[in-house]
């Protein structure tokens, strides 16, 4: 029975020290997939402060403004172009270093000058829109990626709860078993001292014969 007992005494401290060491790793996952987890939070509310300053700053009402601005300089500009001859609106301009016309006629007829404002509008729009789908796509991977983080957490806790429960249980077991340990070392000395007993009782037999 002792031999028995030792033996289950052994597997039990093996399968102690498993779960201990199981249950160590599940906290240290558990805490990493926390720390990243909210890391992920953090970037998600950075992109969405970011997007909402630059719907601000670049949305439709502001960009609205700033064409209007600009249509709004060109024809306030128009009743002194109308008041002025060509000679004066030339005397007014500050005198250009050699060169500067031909330079000036180049840029002025470059493809980009061409473009009207509707077409510059357009392509700052275009480019705009790329910039958005761009955002959107990393923002749903970094959704994605979050989801799939909280998703691991919630085994990693599960699994970290049924270690604890088998611990707890393990710990019940231990004690039954050094109960049972106590009482079949009891029985072993109760024998052993019976044993004695009889030993002499049979001498005293024996002596008195």
């Amino acid at each position: 029975m002792a031999e028995v007992l030792a033996k289950k005494e052994e597997l039990a401290d093996r399968l102690e020290k498993a779960n201990e060491e199981a249950i160590a790793s599940a906290i240290a996952e558990e805490e990493q997939l926390t720390r990243e987890i909210q890391a992920e939070n953090n970037e998600l509310e950075t992109d969405n402060e970011s997007d909402f300053t630059a719907s601000i700053g670049n949305g439709g009402c502001g960009v609205n403004i700033d064409w209007s601005e600009m249509l709004a300089d060109y024809d306030a500009r128009e009743p002194w172009r109308q008041s002025n001859s060509w000679g004066d609106i030339v005397e007014e301009e500050p005198a250009r270093p050699p060169g500067h016309g031909i330079h000036m006629h180049e840029k002025l007829s470059s493809p980009s000058r061409k473009r009207t404002i509707a077409e510059s509008k357009k392509k700052h729009e275009e480019k705009q829109l790329k910039a958005q789908q761009l955002r959107d796509k990393l923002r749903e991977e970094k959704t994605l990626k979050l989801q799939k983080l909280l998703e691991r957490e919630k085994e990693v806790r599960k699994w970290k709860e049924e270690l604890l429960d088998q611990r707890r249980r393990m710990m019940d077991e231990k004690l039954l078993h050094a109960e049972l340990k106590r009482e079949v070392q009891l029985q072993a000395i109760v024998k052993k001292a019976q044993e004695e007993e009889a030993k002499v009782k049979e001498g005293m037999q024996q002596l008195y014969m």
